[in-house]
C-alpha cells in the first residue's frame, strides 16, 4: 500500500501522464497510449494533474514539471472575475464560456492545494493568487461547491506548515497532526453544510442551529487533538460529544429521535462520569495532569502501585452504571 503522506510515499510511474502532456497542458483523451489531439484539453483534467503533482512533491519522475504545466493551464483558464473556462482545442483556442460549473470547483480545489502543500515557493504564490481570484464567486452547483470546499479547507491551513505552536500554558499544542485533524474536520463540516439545507428545508427543520452545532463539535475535535493534559482533553472530548446529543434529537417532533437523544445523553453522562473518575485516579497516582508526565510515571513504575489500588474501585463504579443504561 502506498502512503500519500508528503515525503513518505514511493515514486509512482508517470509515463502515461508524460505521454499525454505537451507544452500547453495534459490532453483530455487518449486511445491507449496515443493522445487524441482532436479532443484538445480541459481544465478538469489539468486541475486533477495539479493536485496529484503537488501532493507527489517531486518524488516521481517529471511531477515538478507537470505541476508547473498544470498550474499555468489552470490559471490561464481563469477570467478576471474568477470564473473558469473548461475546454481548449488543440489549436490553443478556448471553445466555451467561463462558468462556475465543475471546472471552477476543481480549479479552486487544485489552487488551494497548491497554495497549501507545494514545496515550490512560486507554485504556492501562484496558487494563492488564483485561489483568491476564483473564490470571489460562488457556484449554484452542489458538486462544484464541494470541490471548492476541499480547496478552501486546504488554504485555511496554509500557515500551519510543519511547525508547532502552544497556548494555555502548554495545555494546547498545535502541530502537523492538529492541522490534519482540522483539515479533515473542516472538509466534513463544509460538505455537510452544503448538502444539509435541502434536506432540512424539506422537513422544516432549522439550518442555522445545525451549522452552530457542527462548528462546536469541530472545535471540540481540534481541541481534543491538540490537548497535552487531562483537563484540556476532557473539555475537548465533551465539547465534541455534547453536540451529538443535540443532533440525535434534532428531529424533535419525531418520538424516536427524542428517545434516541435521551438514551444517548444518559449513556454519555455515565461514560463521562467514569472517564472523569479515571482522570482523577491517573492524576492522583502520577502527580501530574500532563500526558507526557503520566507516560513517564507509568514507564518508570512509580504509578503502578496506585493504579493497582484504584482499579477495583473503578470496576465497582462502572458495573452498576452499565446496568442502568436503557436498552
Amino acid at each position: 500500500m502506498i502512503s500519500i503522506s508528503r515525503g513518505m510515499h514511493q515514486p509512482m510511474r508517470t509515463d502515461h501522464l508524460l505521454t499525454l502532456a505537451d507544452s500547453r497542458g495534459i490532453l483530455e483523451h487518449a486511445n491507449g497510449t496515443v493522445p487524441r489531439l482532436a479532443h484538445g484539453y480541459c481544465t478538469d483534467d489539468n486541475a486533477r494533474l495539479l493536485i496529484f503533482a503537488v501532493r507527489d512533491g517531486g518524488a516521481s519522475r517529471g511531477t515538478e514539471m507537470l505541476a508547473h504545466l498544470a498550474m499555468r493551464f489552470v490559471q490561464d483558464s481563469q477570467v478576471p472575475d474568477g470564473a473558469v473556462r473548461n475546454r481548449m482545442s488543440f489549436t490553443r483556442q478556448w471553445v466555451d464560456e467561463p462558468s462556475t460549473n465543475d471546472c471552477w470547483g476543481r480549479a479552486v480545489w487544485a489552487l488551494g492545494t497548491a497554495a497549501a502543500r507545494s514545496n515550490d515557493a512560486l507554485l504556492r504564490h501562484r496558487g494563492l493568487n488564483g485561489f483568491e481570484r476564483s473564490t470571489r464567486l460562488d457556484s449554484a452547483w452542489l458538486r462544484s461547491r464541494c470541490f471548492a470546499a476541499l480547496g478552501a479547507a486546504a488554504a485555511l491551513l496554509i500557515n500551519q506548515g510543519g511547525s508547532s505552536a502552544s497556548a494555555l500554558g502548554g495545555s494546547y499544542v498545535a502541530g502537523p497532526f492538529v492541522a490534519f485533524v482540522g483539515l479533515l474536520g473542516i472538509s466534513i463540516v463544509a460538505i455537510t453544510l452544503l448538502i444539509a439545507p435541502a434536506y432540512l428545508a424539506a422537513r422544516k427543520y432549522p439550518t442555522a442551529e445545525l451549522a452552530a452545532t457542527l462548528l462546536f463539535a469541530l472545535a471540540g475535535a481540534i481541541l481534543l487533538g491538540a490537548a497535552t493534559d487531562l483537563v484540556t482533553l476532557f473539555v475537548g472530548l465533551e465539547l465534541m460529544v455534547i453536540p451529538g446529543y443535540v443532533l440525535a434529537g434534532y428531529a424533535k417532533r419525531d418520538p424516536l429521535s427524542t428517545e434516541g437523544a435521551v438514551k444517548y445523553f444518559l449513556l454519555g453522562s455515565f461514560s463521562s462520569a467514569i472517564l472523569l473518575f479515571g482522570i482523577v485516579v491517573l492524576w492522583g497516582v502520577a502527580g501530574t495532569a500532563s500526558l507526557s508526565g503520566i507516560a513517564t510515571a507509568l514507564a518508570s513504575g512509580a504509578a503502578n502501585a496506585g493504579l493497582a489500588v484504584a482499579a477495583p474501585d473503578a470496576s465497582a463504579v462502572a458495573m452498576p452504571l452499565s446496568d442502568a443504561v436503557p436498552a
